[in-house]
C-alpha cells in the first residue's frame, strides 16, 4: 500500500508541535531523525511551515511567551526592545523607609526591623531583591534579601537580637562601643547579636549604583546583558532609590501595550 499511516501521524505531530512552540528547522531535523528516511523530509517540512504560518496569523507569540506573560516572569526579549522615550527617573520612586536600612546612628539593627522591611518587600513582589544600606543617605553597601533572610531564620529569637549591617565596623564584642551605649563587659538584659556567620555585605561597588538620568535603552542593555536583577539609583551622589527588574518589566510591558 503507498498509504502509509505513521507519515501522516509524523506529519500531524510535527504540525501541531510547531503550531505551539513555534519551531520549524528543528522539529524538522528531529522528525528525519526519527524516520531515518529522506523521502519524508519534504511532507514533513511542508506540514511544519504551513503551521508556522497559521499560527503566526492567529497569534504571533509561541505558548511559552504568553505564559511567560500570564505568569509575570521577569523576563526580557533581547530581540523585541520597545521605543523608549523616558530615562531611568521617571520609574524610580523616592526611597521608603522600609525599603532600605539606616545605619546613620548605629551600624547595629534590631532583627525585628530587618524582619519586617523583609515581609514589606515580600508583600511587593521582591523578595529576591536586596536591601540597600544607607549612612546619612548616602549608600554604603546592599544585602541580598535572600541572605537576610537566612541568617534571621539562624537566630533563636529575634526578640532583642541586633544585627552588625556595616563591613568597615571592627565588631569585637557588645564592650567595643559601636553601637552608641558605654563600654560594658556585657551586652544589656535580653540583647544578643548576630556576628556568627553573618549575612553577605556588598559594597557600592558590587551593587552597581547608576545616575538618575540615563537612557532608558541604557537601562534595558544593563538588564538583559548583565542580568541585574536590580539597580541602584544615585542623585548627585546621594541615594535615590531601587529598580528592580520586575519593575522595568512591567513597565516594558505597558510601552509595548502602548506601542500596538
Amino acid at each position: 500500500s503507498c498509504v502509509v499511516p505513521g507519515v501522516y501521524a509524523l506529519v500531524a505531530a510535527g504540525a501541531t508541535m510547531c503550531g505551539v512552540t513555534r519551531l520549524s528547522v528543528t522539529l524538522a531535523v528531529i522528525l528525519f531523525e526519527l524516520t531515518g528516511s529522506l523521502e519524508h523530509v519534504l511532507p514533513f517540512s511542508l506540514g511544519i511551515l504551513i503551521a508556522k504560518w497559521t499560527a503566526d496569523a492567529v497569534e504571533p507569540r509561541s505558548i511559552y511567551d504568553l505564559l511567560t506573560d500570564m505568569n509575570a516572569y521577569p523576563y526580557l526579549d533581547a530581540k523585541a526592545r520597545p521605543i523608549f522615550t523616558t530615562e531611568l527617573r521617571d520609574i524610580t520612586h523616592p526611597p521608603n523607609r522600609n525599603r532600605f536600612v539606616d545605619i546613620t546612628s548605629s551600624p547595629l539593627v534590631p532583627a525585628k526591623q530587618l524582619r519586617s522591611k523583609l515581609e514589606y518587600a515580600h508583600m511587593a513582589g521582591e523578595l529576591d531583591g536586596g536591601l540597600p544600606i544607607l549612612r546619612d543617605g548616602i549608600l554604603v553597601g546592599l544585602i541580598p534579601a535572600p541572605d537576610l533572610e537566612y541568617a534571621l531564620d539562624r537566630l533563636e529569637s529575634e526578640d532583642g537580637a541586633l544585627c552588625l549591617m556595616s563591613t568597615q565596623e571592627r565588631w569585637q564584642g557588645p564592650g567595643s562601643g559601636v553601637s552608641g551605649r558605654p563600654e560594658t563587659d556585657a551586652p544589656a538584659e535580653g540583647e544578643r547579636f548576630m556576628t556568627d556567620d553573618p549575612p553577605q555585605l556588598q559594597r557600592p561597588s558590587a551593587t552597581d549604583p547608576t545616575d538618575f538620568t540615563p537612557p532608558m535603552d541604557l537601562v534595558f542593555e544593563c538588564f538583559v546583558k548583565l542580568g541585574l536583577r536590580y539597580i541602584c539609583v544615585l542623585k548627585e551622589g546621594r541615594y535615590a532609590g531601587l529598580v528592580h527588574k520586575k519593575t522595568f518589566v512591567r513597565y516594558c510591558r505597558e510601552v509595548h501595550e502602548n506601542e500596538k
